[in-house]
């Protein structure tokens, strides 16, 4: 056997002696074996699942369950989200849900709503998860951002009761 490129390289005896055989360098660019059409397709097929269908609200939703759903495989999901949404599957689904978040955290119907549900109706599974990846989108953390957007809450000032005689 030989070293090459920091990887141990048995001799071909060795390879025959152990019915191992060569590893064969595969293309990894599924693209290039979708058509045009059909990634068209793949690509409408996404939007409507993740995005019309708010399946990015599942916290168990998958990948592979989208691949299922749209009749495919994950490795032409992969391919496609990365060609035509220039994103993974995580990330698009961390987006949908982000911004799903900021709406809810700015609109006054949910400001009694606590920060952490917000995150699991939005798809997120814990506190931890949402937090992180919040602030990795928007530079803040979820309660942080509700403060600055929405407007504080006015305050009635105690009168006394005219008929009241203060002592």
């Amino acid at each position: 056997g030989a070293i090459c490129r920091g990887f141990f390289v048995p001799s071909q005896p060795l390879m025959g002696k152990y019915g191992i055989s060569e590893v064969k360098k595969m293309p990894a660019d599924y693209g290039d074996a979708l058509g045009e059409d059909r990634k068209d397709e793949l690509s409408e097929k996404i939007m409507q699942i993740i995005v019309v269908d708010k399946k990015y609200r599942d916290r168990n939703y998958s990948a592979s369950q989208l691949a299922y759903d749209t009749g495919t495989n994950s490795r032409y999901i992969t391919a496609v989200m990365a060609e035509r949404f220039h994103i993974n599957y995580n990330g698009y689904v961390n987006t949908l849900r982000i911004n799903e978040a900021m709406a809810l955290l700015a609109n006054e119907r949910y400001r009694d709503t606590p920060v952490e549900k917000i995150g699991e109706m939005v798809g997120f599974a814990n506190r931890q998860t949402f937090y992180a990846s919040f602030f990795r989108f928007q530079n803040t953390t979820p309660r942080e951002y509700r403060l600055q957007h929405l407007r504080p809450i006015a305050r009635k000032r105690a009168r006394k009761n005219k008929w009241e005689s203060s002592k």
